[in-house]
C-alpha cells in the first residue's frame, strides 16, 4: 500500500476506504503495458496481435505471453517503469479531485510526511518510490513540519573507491559556479526579473544541487547527501511560489545556501583527508554546525509555508 497514503489515514485525513478507492482508481486510470509500448513505438501491430493472441488462448500475463513469442527484452522494464510513473495520476492528485483535502492542506501534509520519514530515518517515497522502508512510528496529526532535526546518519554505505570520482565532480570550477549562481540568486527581484528568468535562474541552481545531490549518495555520502536535501526542500518552494516572496526573502535564501556550499566544502574536504565523513560527524563542533544549518533550513521553509500562499494541484505535481 501507499506510505504516504497510509500516513494520510494515520493522521485521520482520509479514510482507509477512500484509500483503496483512490489507488484502484489509480491503477484503473494507468494504461497496460501493452498501450504503453504500442503507443511508444517498441512493439509494432503485428507484435500487438500476436500478444493477445497468446494471452486469450493460453491465459498468460503480459510478460509471460512476450517471453514465449520470444519478443521480450530487458529494456521493457525500465521504459514501462518510466513511461507508466509518468502516465499513472498521482494518489494526491486523487484525493483532491474528489474534494477530501484542499490542495494547501496537502501541501503541509507532504512536508510533514517527509519530515517524518527524515526523523525515522525511512526512506521518502514520495522522492524515492524504488525503495521500500517500513513505517516504526504514527506522526502526530496536529503537528507542525518539525524544525528541530534529530538524525542519525548512516556511514556504512560509504563507497570509498568511488570518492575520487566524487571529488572530481564537486570540483573547484563548480564550487565556484555554484557560488555565482547563489549570489546571483540574492538580486533577482531587485533586478525586476520577470517571472520566466526568475524561475530558469531558480531551475538551474536546483539542477545543479541535484547533480551534486546523486553524485553524493552514489558514493553513500550521507552529510552530503542530506544537506542538499534540504536545500532543494527549500528551493522547490521558491520555485513554485517565486512571484509571491519579497526581494528580502530572496536575500535570505543566497545568505543561507552560500552557508550551506561553505558547509558542503567542509564535508569534501573531509572525504578528501579521510575517505568518509563520519570523522566530521565525530567532531562536536562540526556537528553542531551541521544540526544548526539544517535546523535554519527547516525553519525558513516553516516560515514562508505558514505565510499560506494558494497553492494549486498542478502546484504539487513534483512533489509526490
Amino acid at each position: 500500500m501507499d506510505r504516504f497514503g497510509n500516513f494520510l489515514i494515520d493522521t485521520g485525513l482520509i479514510s482507509q476506504a477512500q484509500l483503496a478507492e483512490a489507488l484502484l482508481e489509480q491503477v484503473t486510470q494507468t494504461p497496460a503495458s501493452i498501450v504503453v509500448l504500442y503507443e511508444n513505438g517498441t512493439l509494432s501491430a503485428e507484435d500487438v496481435l500476436n500478444i493477445l493472441t497468446v494471452q486469450n488462448e493460453e491465459l498468460m500475463d503480459f510478460r509471460s505471453a512476450c517471453l514465449k513469442l520470444d519478443i521480450w527484452t530487458d529494456g521493457f522494464t525500465q521504459e514501462l517503469r518510466e513511461s507508466v510513473s509518468k502516465r499513472r495520476p498521482k494518489l494526491g492528485e486523487i484525493i483532491v479531485e474528489k474534494g477530501w483535502l484542499f490542495p494547501q492542506k496537502l501541501f503541509g501534509e507532504i512536508h510533514k510526511f517527509k519530515a517524518y520519514c527524515a526523523k525515522n530515518n525511512l526512506c521518502n517515497k514520495l522522492e524515492h518510490p524504488e525503495q521500500q522502508a517500513d513505517d516504526t512510528d504514527t506522526p502526530d496529526a496536529t503537528a507542525t513540519p518539525p524544525t528541530k532535526v534529530d538524525f542519525n546518519p548512516n556511514f556504512a554505505h560509504l563507497e570509498e573507491e568511488s570518492v575520487p570520482d566524487y571529488l572530481d565532480i564537486f570540483s573547484e570550477e563548480k564550487k565556484s559556479a555554484l557560488e555565482l549562481i547563489i549570489l546571483s540568486v540574492e538580486n533577482l527581484k531587485e533586478a525586476g526579473e520577470p517571472v520566466g528568468p526568475v524561475y530558469e535562474t531558480l531551475d538551474a541552481f536546483f539542477g545543479e544541487y541535484h547533480s551534486l545531490k546523486g553524485a553524493a549518495r552514489s558514493v553513500g555520502a550521507a552529510l552530503t547527501e542530506q544537506l542538499i536535501h534540504e536545500a532543494e526542500e527549500l528551493l522547490t518552494f521558491f520555485k513554485r511560489f517565486s512571484e509571491k516572496v519579497s526581494s528580502d526573502d530572496f536575500a535570505k535564501l543566497s545568505g543561507i545556501n552560500l552557508t550551506v556550499l561553505d558547509l558542503l566544502w567542509d564535508l569534501r574536504e573531509a572525504l578528501l583527508e579521510e575517505a568518509t565523513e563520519e570523522a566530521f560527524w565525530q567532531e562536536e563542533t562540526t556537528q553542531t554546525s551541521y544540526v544548526a544549518l539544517l535546523s535554519d533550513l527547516r525553519q525558513m521553509l516553516v516560515e514562508l509555508v505558514s505565510r499560506g500562499y494558494v497553492v494549486s494541484i498542478d502546484d504539487l505535481n513534483d512533489e509526490f
